[in-house]
């Protein structure tokens, strides 16, 4: 019984130290976006808050509407990429019934 028990925690314990690697992960994940052919890049977290903008010289032709379009596209496309980076990582951890 004592043998079984041993087995059961370290499975147990290893299963915990998955997921604190997957939390980790997820934290560490960063989106990226672009728009307007690649002139305006951005990069979100995993929470959607932006964490880095770039915007070509070029870009700044654009009216001030089309630039701000772009980014906000460039930042939503960069939310999209971190949340579906976020589910490929815990595919492994999700039951077939909610993939």
């Amino acid at each position: 019984m004592t043998d079984e028990l041993d087995r059961m925690f370290a499975e147990f314990h290893g299963e915990i130290s998955r997921l604190q690697g997957l939390q980790h992960e997820i934290e560490e994940i960063r989106g990226r976006g672009t728009a307007a052919d690649g002139r305006i890049v951005a990069e979100t977290t995993m929470t959607g808050a932006l964490a880095a903008l770039t915007i070509d010289p070029r870009a700044m032709r654009l009216g001030s509407g089309e630039l701000a379009e772009a980014i906000l596209g460039a930042a939503a496309a960069a939310a999209q990429d971190a949340a579906d980076r976020a589910k490929a990582l815990m595919e492994p951890f999700t039951p077939d019934e909610l993939r």
